[in-house]
């Protein structure tokens, strides 16, 4: 569950990222 949360960070994090280059 811990693992599910983390990858959700990540992703949250990297949306702005993705939404840049996009």
């Amino acid at each position: 569950m811990s693992h599910s949360k983390s990858f959700t960070v990540i992703l949250y994090s990297y949306t702005p990222l993705l939404d840049h280059k996009a």
